[in-house]
């Protein structure tokens, strides 16, 4: 490819190891793809006296969801904590339009949104993610895709996985609908699961709950959550959801018990807790913020939330053992501080460690049983992915693509590499390395000398 090429879907830069004599052409090459840009690729930054790379358990199999696998074995890889352009990029693959959903694994695809804003079209994408290269994409709505939030696009909701089939939600023409698409790319069913009145877009990202797809939509009115069969689309339960003057943009998440596995959802002034199999409320907390652009980190134990608009509140409910629970719930403890509380980036919870990362670039950890904080950093920039836990370090990506690796002991940063566009979706970590997804394409990196 030369400079000044106009980007093609799926278009590959491969990075061997034998090629990295030949490092300089691969800086060329993406200049040529970002070309007409006015941000400049940098050299990255990192602290003195650190290891370069360090190896982390990575889970084989499907991602079900961003966050919950069903893994059947284990491998390693060697992801660098300072890496570079022209080091440690395995490959970049360009993806056209506009999408922040965060890419999910399953296997060894790599699935993903993005929409053409001046086409009407909504598209889902899949990678072959050990080499970056194209298997398939497919548009799967045309419409009118309406006003967005001008950090938000139409391609923002993740999609989910039960191994075999895709389901990915959308807002077209004021509706909001569930596509599932077998991993060869053929589209099984598509299903209308309710209106979509916000003016900021969509983001609720589908969840797989059993034999069930979970996702909701909290509108100014007529908001709901709602769950289809996963065989044909049929909708199985709805119910009706608070208003949200301004919408709300969080997702369901899967609870998993040792009695019973929820789904939790915070918005629209509430955080509640509902049975999968019928939709029906179990508890909430009340008296929270309207509107939530993140979603609550969950274990056995606490389910942690983060609301962000007319104010930010943080709050940490702690999970009862008993069905004989009360319906309205209190938080174990609660903070009220902008400087504390997430709006945009959900929170990450590790056994008792809470991590926070605040959109003005604020991290922070705290023992979520005892809600008191062990360190408080500035990072620096605007933030509206969530981090990545890996091992002993936090990833953060900011709006802006600097990509800072966090000591999870100390707080201080250990890295800050530089990508040459902006970064909204979370980082992943699969079998083959780091997938990083920008504005412009996916990077995978990794240290292919340390494999």
């Amino acid at each position: 490819m030369v400079a000044g090429a106009a980007v093609a879907m799926g278009a590959t830069i491969v990075v061997s190891p034998a090629a990295r004599g030949m490092a300089r052409g691969l800086r060329a090459a993406v200049r040529g793809w970002l070309a007409g840009r006015s941000q400049t690729l940098r050299e990255v930054r990192a602290a003195p006296a650190r290891a370069l790379h360090s190896w982390v358990d990575v889970p084989t199999g499907g991602w079900l969801h961003t966050a919950s696998l069903a893994a059947s074995g284990r491998d390693r890889v060697s992801i660098p904590v300072a890496w570079d352009l022209e080091q440690h990029v395995r490959w970049f693959t360009a993806i056209p339009g506009r999408g922040h959903s965060t890419p999910v694994l399953v296997d060894d695809a790599m699935l993903l949104t993005t929409a053409d804003a001046s086409a009407g079209t909504q598209s889902i994408v899949c990678i072959d993610a050990p080499s970056g290269s194209l298997r398939w994409s497919r548009v799967v709505h045309r419409g009118r895709l309406g006003t967005v939030h001008e950090k938000g696009s139409h391609a923002s909701a993740t999609v989910a996985s039960d191994g075999n089939t895709i389901y990915a939600a959308f807002s077209v023409n004021d509706r909001v609908w569930i596509t599932a698409i077998t991993l060869d790319g053929t589209i099984r069913w598509q299903a209308d699961v309710g209106p979509c009145l916000s003016r900021w877009g969509y983001a609720g990202s589908p969840v797989v709950w059993g034999h069930l797809v979970v996702t909701s939509c909290d509108n100014p009115r007529d908001g709901w959550m709602a769950a289809v069969d996963r065989r044909d689309g049929t909708l199985v339960w709805r119910r009706r959801r608070p208003d949200a003057p301004e919408g709300s943009y969080g997702s369901v998440v899967v609870v998993r018990r040792p009695d019973r596995v929820d789904l939790v959802l915070g918005g629209a002034g509430t955080l509640a807790a509902y049975a999968g199999g019928t939709g029906d409320v179990l508890w909430e907390v009340n008296g929270l913020p309207s509107t939530f652009a993140s979603s609550p980190a969950c274990s056995a134990e606490w389910i942690v939330a983060s609301g962000g608009w007319p104010d930010r509140v943080l709050v940490a409910i702690r999970c009862e053992s008993t069905e004989e629970a009360p319906m309205a719930r209190s938080p174990a403890w609660s903070a009220r501080a902008s400087t504390k509380a997430p709006y945009t980036p959900s929170p990450v919870l590790a056994g008792d460690d809470l991590y926070l990362l605040v959109d003005e670039g604020i991290v922070s950890r705290m023992r979520v049983g005892a809600g008191t904080q062990v360190w408080r950093k500035r990072v620096g920039g605007n933030f509206s992915a969530s981090p990545l836990l890996l091992d002993d370090r936090l990833t953060v990506a900011s709006e802006a693509g600097a990509i800072s690796v966090i000591d999870t002991a100390s707080g201080d940063v250990l890295a800050t590499n530089e990508l040459p566009d902006g970064c909204y979706a979370t980082p992943v970590i699969g079998p083959d390395g780091l997938y990083v997804r920008t504005t412009a394409g996916v990077y995978c990196i990794a240290d292919d000398d340390a494999r």
